[in-house]
């Protein structure tokens, strides 16, 4: 294995203290608290995650439900079932965007998702 050489010239810079490297005080590498904060923040990240994992799911299986109701509109001859038809996919339309809202509150407020019609 080629070990790298620098050129010539060339002399790398010491760093005395962590200070300089950041320019601001910092805790020890091995304190509790910092190692505590990020646990915190990675269990946060994880149930946010996997929340929007889950109402993602729920969007999809909505998605399909509203577009199996409108094949089955067309199929069906009856005036009263398609309006129980018509009615079940407005709930479901309403449905749909109550999980996208709640979708969307997940993200940070910069980050939005924006949705075409349903």
């Amino acid at each position: 294995m080629k070990q790298q050489t620098e050129p010539k010239g060339h002399k790398p810079e010491r760093l005395s203290s962590p200070d300089r490297v950041t320019g601001r005080d910092t805790a020890p590498a091995d304190s509790g608290e910092g190692k505590e904060e990020n646990m915190k923040t990675a269990l946060k990240n994880t149930l946010a995650a996997a929340r929007r994992h889950w109402l993602r799911f729920q969007m999809a299986s909505l998605e399909i439900q509203i577009d199996g109701m409108a094949e089955a509109i067309e199929a069906v001859d009856d005036p009263l079932l398609r309006l129980r038809i018509g009615t079940a996919r407005a709930v479901a339309r309403r449905e749909l965007a109550r999980l996208r809202a709640e979708y969307n509150s997940t993200f940070p407020a910069g980050k939005r998702v924006v949705w075409g019609w349903a």
